[in-house]
This record gives structure tokens, C-alpha cells and sequence, in this order.
């Protein structure tokens, strides 16, 4: 749940600034590439939940595959925020959605393996308002950072903190190995 909280807390604030940000290094008003953008952030997030099965061949632990798509999403939003190269902006986000189109299907599995069927409506709900009050806390700092510096400088420091979600996923690894295998 906390992991949801950090990763939602750039997630939001990242998917409501791109369009923006974008079109500042674009350099032009451009609304319609925004679109064709939006589409193909889609499509880099079936990318990603394509590449579950041939991942989990090498990553074996539903955890492990997290923590793999974290760093990549740190790295990848990190470098958006320093970059100012429009082409290069938009594919490393466009990668970015890979890593996080290739995590939601294996938190989903990792969270369904650990609750009992019993309480899972109450704990996926709670993950929700985690990652909601992530999303909104994320909001209000990055864009006060936004404002007051930069939409870039926000991205920056905000995909820093992405890297706080693979100590979380590793101390869940440890706590319970039994239902982290991938099948």
C-alpha cells in the first residue's frame, strides 16, 4: 500500500502535466499531438502487460518484477524531467508506460496471492485510498515544484522518489517468499 502511495504520487502528477509539458518542448500549441501521444501511451501500456510472461521467465518473484519496473520508471521519469529534447522526452515516456503497464497486471496477482478472498474487497479498496492520497498529495507538491521552477525540475525530483517504492517491495518480498513465485 505504501508503494502504491509513492508510485501514484508521481503517476498522477506526471499524467496531468505531460500534455503541457510536452508542448512546451515542442515548442509549439500543437493540441492534436497531445492525442496522438495519449494513443500511443495506450499502446506502450499494453506493451508492457505483453511483456509479463517473457519477464517472469527471468524474474521469477511477482516482487522482483516490481522492483525491476520501479527503477525503470525512476530512471525513465527522472530523465524526462533533466531532457529537453521533445522526441527524446516523449519515448522515454512512452517507456515509461511499458514499465508501468508491466507492473499493474503483477501487482494485481501479488496482492489477489496475498489476501484472502475474505477481506480482499477491503484491502484493495485500502491500496486505492493509498494510492489516491498518494495521487493527490503528489499533485499538490510537484505542482507547487512545477510553478515555482519548473514542469520539468517536478518531474525530476518526483521520479526520484520513485526509487522509495523498491525497498517497500523488497521488505514484502522478505515477509512472505511463499506466495511471491510467479507461477
Amino acid at each position: 500500500m505504501f508503494a502504491s502511495f509513492v508510485s501514484m504520487s508521481f503517476m498522477i502528477f506526471g499524467f496531468y502535466s505531460w500534455q503541457r509539458y510536452f508542448l512546451d518542448l515542442l515548442g509549439r500549441n500543437l493540441v492534436w499531438v497531445d492525442g496522438v501521444i495519449s494513443a500511443l501511451v495506450g499502446l506502450s501500456l499494453i506493451v508492457g502487460n505483453a511483456l509479463v510472461a517473457p519477464l517472469s521467465r527471468v524474474v521469477r518473484t511477482r516482487t522482483g518484477v516490481l522492483m525491476v519496473s520501479v527503477a525503470i520508471q525512476a530512471v525513465l521519469a527522472v530523465a524526462c524531467g533533466l531532457l529537453t529534447n521533445f522526441f527524446v522526452v516523449v519515448s522515454l515516456y512512452l517507456l515509461y508506460g511499458v514499465a508501468v503497464g508491466l507492473a499493474l497486471p503483477v501487482k494485481q496477482a501479488y496482492l489477489n496471492a496475498h489476501i484472502p478472498s475474505a477481506q480482499r474487497a477491503t484491502i484493495i479498496s485500502l491500496d486505492s485510498m493509498f494510492a489516491s492520497s498518494g495521487g493527490a498529495l503528489g499533485q499538490t507538491v510537484w505542482g507547487w515544484v512545477a510553478r515555482t521552477r519548473s514542469i520539468g525540475t517536478a518531474w525530476a525530483w518526483s521520479g526520484l522518489t520513485l526509487v522509495l517504492g523498491i525497498p517497500l517491495y523488497w521488505l514484502a518480498r522478505r515477509r512472505d517468499q511463499l506466495h511471491d513465485a510467479i507461477d
